[in-house]
């Protein structure tokens, strides 16, 4: 059993790596991967959209950073500083590889997903760009009609809330005592 002084430093250890983790995963977003509004025709814009390879930043921001937020999260856990944490918490560390195995699926299947939307959206757009009589093409559905898809995703984020209040409780509730302004 680890005295409640260093529970407490991996407690503070891993949360301040899972907050760098998730500005560091929110941060990988490219800003010209957002379409701004402007005056320009929408057939310019599809061309300059269509020419363009598209990313892998182009996922959602929150299931990015949650996944490396997790990632980084388990520097703590396997360092020395830290040796029998894992053992004394071993759902937490089970949860923490699970919600990190979880969202890096869920980015997998949805960076597939994406790239095949991406690519129906531009074979419709060149379409209709080719052929100046053809009737503009129909909406192709995003990420955001996989029902399945969308589940998974508030799983993710649910089981990711759930750890960090997990981790802050247990920081809180060790003795008193250990509370380095106590000391």
């Amino acid at each position: 059993m680890i005295d409640p002084e260093s529970q407490r430093l991996c407690f503070a250890e891993i949360l301040i790596c899972g907050a760098a983790g998730m500005a560091i995963g929110a941060a990988l977003i490219d800003p010209s991967d957002i379409p701004a509004g402007s005056e320009v025709s929408s057939v310019t814009t599809a061309r300059y959209y269509g020419d363009r390879p598209q990313s892998v930043s182009s996922l959602p921001r929150l299931p990015l950073g949650i996944f490396v937020a997790m990632l980084s999260s388990l520097a703590p856990l396997l360092s020395d500083g830290c040796s029998g944490f894992i053992s004394e918490h071993l759902l937490f560390f089970a949860g923490v590889i699970i919600s990190a195995l979880s969202t890096g699926g869920w980015l997998f299947i949805a960076s597939g997903l994406q790239r095949g939307i991406n690519n129906q959206r531009r074979a419709r757009i060149e379409g209709f760009i080719a052929d100046s009589t053809a009737p503009v093409p129909v909406r192709v559905p995003g990420l955001d009609e996989y029902f399945w898809l969308k589940t998974w995703n508030w799983a993710n984020i649910v089981c990711f809330i759930l750890l960090t209040v997990v981790l802050i409780r247990s920081m809180v509730l060790l003795p008193t005592a250990s509370w380095p302004w106590n000391s």
